[in-house]
């Protein structure tokens, strides 16, 4: 019986093993992903931001040309 319950516990070893590097791998490229999403997201709100657009000039008053109101 030895045998076998070292041959259960060297397989119950060999799957931790075996599935270990692929969930730190999975963790570790979730963190990259979720940082470039959160770059992008910065990117795109600095890119929205008013203070890069060209400043407009609206007339102040209205012209009587253009004033349909009369």
């Amino acid at each position: 019986m030895p045998s076998d319950s070292m041959t259960s516990d060297s397989m119950t070893s060999l799957v931790i093993a075996v599935t270990t590097i692929p969930v730190v791998a999975l963790i570790l490229v979730t963190r990259g992903v979720a940082r470039a999403a959160l770059e992008v997201g910065e990117l795109s709100e600095e890119l929205f931001r008013g203070d890069r657009l060209p400043i407009l000039t609206f007339p102040l008053e209205p012209n009587d040309a253009n004033d349909d109101r009369k």
